[in-house]
């Protein structure tokens, strides 16, 4: 009897705590959240560190992109940016460029982050509730659909 009641304590232990909670849902309190800077004179800029898009995914409002990269000595910058108009489609088309800075880092550890985005900016205009733009980003080639 004691030795059943024992694994049970066992086995519940393990349920309780082997259970991990989904963290793929970026949330602005959790994360640093950047802005999307738009303007009408944009354009795209002649040198960008490199770095490749391996995901990036809209959940509400916020845009994550995992991003690989190499580097590790130096601190590196993003930033994602575009033009204040739509491409002429059905949903809406945003393009936006996701520009990286690595300030000289030439040192080649293999590095991964997700950056987030608040997209509430790249709202189209007149349309603020129950609507969809696609997203477009620079270095990857599937498109984020975007519905609020």
């Amino acid at each position: 009897m004691v030795i059943l009641k024992l694994l049970s304590y066992i086995f519940l232990f393990l349920i309780v705590f082997s259970c991990k909670v989904n963290e793929k849902i970026p949330t602005k309190e959790k994360n640093n959240i950047r802005e999307i800077k738009l303007s009408k004179e944009f354009t795209t800029p002649e040198k960008n560190s490199p770095f490749q898009i391996t995901e990036a995914f809209a959940s509400g409002d916020i845009l994550a992109i995992v991003v690989d990269y190499s580097g590790g000595c130096k601190t590196h910058e993003w930033e994602l940016k575009g033009a204040t108009n739509f491409k002429k489609s059905l949903p809406p088309k945003k393009g936006l460029y996701l520009e990286h800075n690595s300030n000289g880092d030439n040192c080649r550890s293999s590095l991964k982050d997700t950056l987030q985005f608040d997209l509430n900016n790249v709202k189209y205009p007149g349309k603020e509730n129950n609507y969809t733009v696609v997203i477009q980003l620079n270095n990857y080639e599937k498109n984020i659909t975007y519905k609020y």
